[in-house]
């Protein structure tokens, strides 16, 4: 039993420490069953491995825990890809670490039992989801994606129901199962390939398989292990297993790829990833079994176009006594959409009628000033305002000469200056003081992991992406925690959300309701500013929501930046995170279901009787006594207006 006490403070994570002796180098799984005794206490649970002294194999997200019942833990070696000074090798361990971080702050004890290292007898499949079989978001399969996080690629950014006509599932074809990856390949683009989850490697030869077939004779296909090998292969009609047995990997993390190099579709289905250069027989992953796909989802319709509303030829940008965000004097919230490179003025377009109203563009040290200057006109044409991001690469020269030229344009609100900093360097130090220097009309912002009180910046921001592997309510205790720092020393906090998947080790992207969970806790909290985390999403279901939920935000700017003094609400159960906001002589009630599950729940606001409007839902709710009976689905807000 694992007793500890989430403070209010923001007690970031507990964990408790085992001295051992141990060789694991001959084992591939860690398994050990785990209880909460609450489970809205716990973001994630996470799992160290200690090799010496500062040495150690990490894997940060190792389970989602989203009940009080016993769960069994199954985490292969080839995911302990965090390693922190740690050599190859597993020949010997001196210490475990299992680590709880904090979702809701209070007293609370967690236990593990039945702890256990397994070894198998024939090598693992490094591949989770090899089948294609488990598809959580509309016809794209967990653990594979087809690049780094969204679409990237012009072609399709502007026209993703394109993209998605020619890769996804097909429920039609397979050589096991039910389903089968089709992509209708090019030889140009690189969003028409599959490409695995992050996968951990020991430095030694590996086998990369894959059962696959074409409509066509003679269809190029190239398999690669990066850093290690590839190889063409020559895909026909008929399904037929192909492999290609690589060198030692140059580095012990790496994102498998199966690529058509044609035009022509091909089937993939069956793939494997083992240690080796012995071809074995496909086998699922051992942890495929832990995989559901199983999610909340709500479509909602998507939007008409919205009107674009050329900007004023300035930003007159002020953060005042309040922390409040304005621009041209009025309450800004940015919602803003990270492109990929420069985007051209038919993307920022498409942005701004979606309904995001800034943009954070990374102008990287090989842009010239007029193609900054390009994207910063094209995106003030569209009503947008331009966060520049002043990639890490950009020197000072570059700075000295980059602030004076753009510090005037319109489309401009804030300078970012350097990004997730494990420290300030006096490089950081030295391209903030003179972007300030040079341009004391914008702040400055530096995003960080986790918000320190003593960094840089005129605004707080941190990230975090829990999905899958932890929940919506994780955003909740971060922006809880970056509000408490940024709230006393008088700045704005804004957060980097996360609006796609398919990267790293995230095996999706977020449905619908889980980022309309994740932006509502984070306003809740205090959160005055929006950025996602990156890209175009691949379903349509969160390209819908994130438009609809861009039109909330929007209506709810003045009301979250009031400040009058709110009367005072309660809610239970404690599942329902809430915030009251008094505005223009109404109460506003603005709450969220930070679980999967359905809730019946119940708001107090004393003296208050009638109807409450329910914003956004075309609805309205009684209210008896002060007392305000609801529904709420999984990951779903509501919005009270109570005058």
């Amino acid at each position: 039993r694992l007793p500890c006490e989430f403070q209010d403070s923001g007690t970031t994570r507990a964990y408790w420490d085992k001295t051992v002796k141990l060789d694991l180098s001959d084992y591939d799984h860690f398994v050990f069953r785990f209880k909460a005794q609450d489970w809205t206490s716990v973001r994630m649970l996470s799992m160290w491995f200690n090799a010496g002294g500062n040495q150690w194999y990490g894997k940060l997200a190792v389970a989602n825990i989203t009940s009080n019942q016993w769960q069994e833990i199954v985490i292969p070696k080839s995911a302990f890809g965090d390693t922190y000074g740690a050599k190859p090798g597993w020949d010997d361990i001196r210490g475990i670490r299992i680590a709880v971080w904090q979702g809701r702050p209070g007293k609370t004890s967690f236990a593990i039992a039945d702890f256990r290292a397994e070894k198998s007898a024939i090598p693992e499949n490094l591949f989770r989801n090899s089948s294609f079989e488990v598809c959580t978001t509309e016809k794209l399969p967990d653990y594979w994606g087809s690049g780094h996080w969204g679409i990237i690629t012009p072609q399709w950014v502007t026209d993703i129901a394109s993209w998605r006509e020619r890769w996804g599932v097909d429920e039609n074809v397979s050589h096991s199962g039910k389903r089968s990856l089709r992509i209708v390949g090019s030889a140009k683009n690189s969003d028409l390939r599959a490409v695995a989850n992050w996968t951990c490697l020991d430095l030694k030869p590996h086998t990369l398989s894959a059962w696959m077939k074409s409509d066509r004779e003679a269809m190029p296909v190239t398999l690669e292990i990066p850093g290690a090998g590839r190889s063409t292969v020559m895909v026909g009609t008929q399904w037929k297993r192909y492999s290609v047995t690589t060198g030692t990997p140059k580095a012990n993390v790496v994102s498998c790829r199966i690529s058509p190099a044609a035009e022509g579709t091909v089937w993939i289905d069956d793939a494997q990833l083992e240690a080796g250069s012995t071809l074995t027989d496909w086998r699922p992953a051992r942890t495929d079994a832990t995989m559901t796909g199983i999610a909340v989802h709500r479509m909602v319709p998507e939007l008409p176009p919205l009107t674009i509303t050329p900007d004023a030829d300035y930003s007159h940008v002020k953060i005042d006594e309040h922390r409040r965000f304005l621009v041209n004097g009025e309450p800004f919230i940015p919602y803003a959409y990270m492109p990929w490179g420069n985007p051209s003025e038919t993307e920022l377009n498409q942005v701004a009628l979606a309904g995001y109203n800034t943009v954070i563009y990374c102008a990287y040290a090989a842009n010239s000033l007029e193609g900054v200057r390009q994207v910063l006109d094209d995106a003030h044409k569209n009503g947008l305002k331009v966060i520049l991001w002043l990639h890490s690469l950009v020197t000072l020269d570059q700075v000295r000469q980059w602030v004076p030229a753009f510090k005037d344009h319109p489309a401009l609100i804030v300078w970012y200056v350097y990004d997730e900093p494990a420290k300030i360097t006096p490089e950081i130090q030295a391209k903030y003081d003179l972007t300030r220097k040079l341009d004391p009309g914008h702040p400055a912002m530096l995003n960080y992991v986790l918000y320190p009180t003593d960094m840089l910046g005129d605004i707080a921001s941190l990230d975090y992406y829990p999905i899958p592997n932890s929940q919506p309510l994780g955003i909740g205790g971060e922006a809880a925690a970056l509000e408490r720092a940024a709230s006393k020393v008088g700045k704005p906090s804004w957060i980097w959300l996360q609006s796609c998947g398919y990267g790293f080790f995230c095996a999706r992207e977020p449905t619908g309701p889980e980022e309309e969970c994740m932006v509502y806790i984070s306003l809740i909290n205090g959160v005055r500013g929006l950025q996602f985390f990156a890209y175009v999403p691949r379903t349509l279901e969160l390209w819908n929501a994130m438009q609809h939920l861009s039109q909330e935000v929007k209506q709810l700017t003045p009301i979250l930046y009031s400040i009058e003094q709110p009367r005072e609400a309660t809610v239970s159960p404690s599942a329902i995170h809430m915030v009251v906001k008094q505005y223009q002589g109404s109460s506003y009630l603005i709450t969220v279901n930070v679980t999967d599950q359905p809730v019946k729940a119940k708001l107090q606001f004393p003296g208050a009787n009638g109807e409450a409007t329910v914003l956004f839902e075309n609805r309205t709710v009684k209210i008896h006594d002060g007392v305000i009976h609801d529904d709420y689905e999984g990951y779903q807000r509501h919005v009270y207006k109570l005058k």
